[in-house]
């Protein structure tokens, strides 16, 4: 909560509005205000007084939903961002079987076998630099720098996920330093898979990005909600005597590495698909 509040205490004080119909709004309403002529507004201050109560409530729970159905990238890098934030909530329910019941960890240090995943962000990072320094600024600077480019990033990690799953179940008996390690390329595909797909979807939909990150963060936290409530339950069916963690991590392995052909085919067929969408830039 205290790193949440002072994330938000940044963001809200610290970083300047950059929509350009927000600041065109702000100027206007500046303009107003220091000359007291009402004709200075802009056109979605227009729009926006033509917009009835039933358009409103239909824009914040219907267009989400929409987006997600008609839009083949929305739904698939919402299915796919979705998946691997249920995979992180599912260590809440294997690492007590690892570390309490093989390695009889007490409650502090299994929570200190979470910090593996601190280790891994400063790394996630600077794949995240390394990309935008060697790869997207100088294609931002020349002007041929498109959406589907984010997806590069994507391409790079995505295998790290199943990799790092497979990893984690199949070596939890052997010490428990390696499911400790495993962490490190797990966050490593996770922070730069949601960074890649996050900035695709902000530069392919625009306008209307606040419906798609509604029902992005609705899957996602779907997901989330979902997999702690099943993964005990699939890792005691799927647990053999050596192997406790092995089979239920290696099956959402199995789907993580399914679901990594994302970022290849929406890279080779994601502009074809914005340019029949009615909602794309």
């Amino acid at each position: 909560m205290a790193i949440c509040s002072f994330t938000f205490l940044l963001l809200t004080f610290c970083f300047p509005e950059t929509l350009p119909a927000n600041v065109l709004h702000r100027r206007a309403v500046r303009v107003r205000k220091e000359t007291g002529d009402n004709r200075y507004y802009t056109k979605e201050e227009a729009a926006e007084k033509e917009v009835h109560f039933k358009d409103f409530i239909k824009e914040i729970f219907y267009r989400p939903f929409a987006l997600i159905l008609s839009e083949p990238g929305v739904l698939a890098f919402d299915a796919y961002i979705a998946l691997a934030y249920g995979c992180f909530y599912l260590f809440f329910e294997a690492y007590p079987i690892v570390f309490v019941g093989i390695y009889n960890f007490t409650l502090v240090e299994l929570g200190l076998a979470y910090m593996g995943f601190c280790v891994g962000c400063a790394f996630a990072y600077m794949i995240f630099l390394v990309y935008l320094t060697q790869y997207a600024v100088p294609r931002f600077q020349n002007n041929t720098f498109k959406p589907e480019n984010f997806l590069v990033l994507a391409m790079w990690v995505c295998f790290l996920l199943p990799a790092s799953l497979f990893l984690f179940g199949w070596t939890a008996q052997v010490h428990w330093i390696l499911p400790i390690v495993w962490e490190l390329p797990f966050v490593m595909a996770v922070f730069n898979i949601f960074q890649s797909s996050f900035a695709f979807l902000s530069m392919s939909y625009p306008r209307y990005l606040a419906s798609v990150f509604a029902g992005n963060a609705f899957m996602r936290s779907s997901f989330a909600c979902a997999f702690p409530l099943f993964g005990q339950a699939m890792y005691d069916t799927l647990a053999t005597p050596r192997f406790p963690v092995a089979w239920g991590s290696s099956l959402v392995a199995f789907i993580t590495l399914i679901m990594a052909a994302i970022p290849f085919v929406m890279y080779k067929y994601g502009e074809l698909l914005r340019g029949r969408s009615k909602y794309a830039n």
